[in-house]
């Protein structure tokens, strides 16, 4: 992965610079890459390592390889892409290719704990960026394209431990979003990749949940309506 880094010194650009998007290659695939910035510094999330900088020098802090296998790659049907880290109370959250939920120290770049979301060999990563809600840090997983059973999971932010999962039966459809103490997730029913289903028939529902137990406060479906029945 090459990732350049600019040295100028305008502070006035920093927050510009680091909500944009870089795109690399990753073991001859593509992937996208983000960052994200936290007071004076920078994360930047390149799948297989992320990195801290000073975001006024650029000068590199601490690196962190997160030793994703390469038969974890076969599982990512858009690429070994990451879109992404969470932030809050100077711990870094990174969802990792092989079903890992990793917390780093924002300041060294210890690991301080690590759990375990979902088996990537079902066919199942995390690619997109955590969500810390409070003392919780949610996280779920694509594979849809895969027939993969989908569903979120809530850990403590603190000690990694598992607080509370929803099984949909659905993929996940995007990162979730938040308003007070209520998390929305929209699920999403892809047919997969050997399925008969008609091809492009997507279908799935938003799901409201209380952060600290996980409890449904309510759900909508969502997608094309049922056909008619044959006479």
């Amino acid at each position: 992965n090459d990732v350049r880094i600019s040295t100028d010194k305008n502070t006035s650009n920093v927050e510009r610079r680091c909500s944009g998007e870089i795109t690399c290659d990753s073991r001859r695939r593509a992937g996208h890459k983000n960052v994200a910035c936290f007071g004076a510094d920078s994360v930047i999330d390149v799948g297989s390592r992320a990195n801290a900088l000073n975001a006024t020098t650029g000068v590199i802090k601490w690196r962190y390889q997160s030793h994703v296998p390469q038969s974890a790659v076969q599982y990512a049907c858009c690429g070994p892409a990451n879109r992404g880290v969470a932030y809050a109370d100077g711990r870094s959250f990174v969802g990792q290719l092989n079903g890992l939920l990793v917390a780093l120290s924002a300041k060294t770049g210890k690991v301080l704990w690590r759990s375990h979301v979902v088996d990537y060999k079902t066919g199942a990563v995390i690619t997109s960026p955590p969500l810390v809600v409070g003392d919780k840090v949610i996280t779920g997983f694509g594979g849809g394209e895969y027939g993969v059973r989908g569903y979120i999971s809530a850990y403590n932010a603190k000690t990694g431990k598992r607080a509370w999962r929803f099984e949909s039966g659905r993929c996940v459809a995007a990162s979730p979003a938040v308003s007070g103490h209520t998390v929305f997730q929209a699920f999403l029913n892809r047919p997969p990749c050997n399925s008969k289903r008609q091809p492009g028939r997507l279908e799935g529902e938003v799901i409201a949940f209380a952060t600290g137990f996980g409890k449904i406060r309510w759900r909508t479906r969502l997608g094309p309506p049922e056909p008619p029945p044959l006479v």
